[in-house]
This record gives C-alpha cells, sequence and structure tokens, in this order.
C-alpha cells in the first residue's frame, strides 16, 4: 500500500484488504516461493462458485496480482507473479447494453435536472456539456469554481479526494450556458451550509 499512489483512497485501501483477506482465510499466510499459478485459479473458482460476475473477479486479480510483483521487485526476487495471465470464463459476457445517447436523451435528462434544483442535480448540469467525468465536478472544492472572472470556470485538479497525475488531466474548464448557471446556482447554497466541497456526500 505504501507503494501505490492510490492508498491515500478510502475504497482503494478497503478493497485491497478485503481481497488480500479472502485470498489469505482460504490459502493461509503462504510463503513468497510457494505461491503458483492454481492458487489464483482456485481463487477464481471461489469466487465464481460465490456467485461473483467474472468481471467483478477480474477486479480482484488486478488487486492481488500486484502484490507478488511488488515484493519480488523489492525483496530482489527474480520471478514474474503467478498470478499473471489469469482466464475467466464468461469474463464480458452478460454486460448491460449502454442505450445509445442522443439528442432527445440529453434534453430529457437536462429537463429533468433542472425541474429537481438539488445539488446532485446541479453537479449534473455543470459536467453536461463541459465535457468533464461525472467524477470531476463532484470531487472538486468550492474554491476550484471560479465565477469571478472573465471566464467562469472550473479547475480539475488533485485535492485530498482525487489525484490528477499529468498535465492534460489538469485543467480549468470554462463554464457556460447551464453549466454556468447552475455552478451560480449551487456555489451560494453551499457556502450557506459552511461546506468545503461541492458535493455534500464527501464533506
Amino acid at each position: 500500500m505504501s507503494q501505490n499512489l492510490s492508498a491515500h483512497r478510502k475504497k482503494f485501501r478497503a478493497d485491497g484488504h478485503h481481497y488480500f483477506g479472502l485470498f489469505i482465510k482460504h490459502f493461509g499466510n503462504l510463503p513468497l516461493d510457494e505461491l503458483k499459478h492454481a492458487h489464483i485459479t482456485e481463487y477464481r473458482d471461489i469466487q465464481l462458485a460465490r456467485g461473483l460476475h467474472p468481471n467483478s473477479i477480474r477486479k480482484h486479480n488486478n488487486m492481488l496480482n500486484p502484490m507478488p510483483t511488488m515484493a519480488f521487485k523489492h525483496l530482489n526476487i527474480d520471478r514474474l507473479s503467478p498470478f499473471r495471465g489469469m482466464q475467466i470464463r464468461g469474463e464480458m459476457e452478460n454486460i448491460r447494453p449502454i442505450p445509445a445517447i442522443d439528442r432527445n436523451l440529453l434534453l430529457q435528462v437536462k429537463e429533468a435536472m433542472i425541474k429537481h434544483r438539488t445539488t446532485a442535480s446541479l453537479i449534473g448540469l455543470i459536467q453536461l456539456n463541459t465535457g468533464m467525468r461525472n467524477s470531476e465536478p463532484s470531487l472538486a472544492r468550492l474554491d476550484d469554481l471560479v465565477l469571478d472572472h472573465n471566464i467562469p470556470h472550473l479547475w480539475v485538479r488533485k485535492n485530498k479526494f482525487t489525484d490528477k497525475k499529468t498535465r492534460a488531466s489538469i485543467r480549468a474548464v470554462p463554464l457556460v450556458g447551464i453549466s454556468l448557471e447552475a455552478a451560480k446556482l449551487l456555489s451560494p447554497k453551499r457556502k450557506a451550509k459552511k461546506q468545503r466541497m461541492a458535493c455534500p456526500a464527501i464533506c
């Protein structure tokens, strides 16, 4: 955990400890040199038997696989992770189809958010025509919302809830139209409650 840039994220830590705990509970605390590919395939089969979706099991493996890799690196053990290259029958099958997003659907979503005017709806309206990911306005600080400017904008940058690593991901996104109107409603609403974050779920 100390070597991973995402270790400050609560969910990342919780998932890592949970998956590791499941593995240890079944196999015990094995010495590194006893780890085999058969262990991860058996772990896979156990999770499938529990009814876990193959795509979810892939997430488990994506967390477990780097653990021996990191251990081998730091202990100067010349070996690849035995958890690599795991196959999961049924992976990428039965995925819910994504509905086509057209102008009419966007207008319906927009009208619904304008009608409700909740904090979540205002954040959705800010995101709607800016090209931002949903998480970017949701995880923003109110200080990142700069409305008293020739070009009102929202800063997308690192804070304790999100780590923006690249220059391209750290940016000021101009706010226009309904996005600007929503920001003007959201900012005083949150400040009146003495909140520092745009979204109430992470205050």
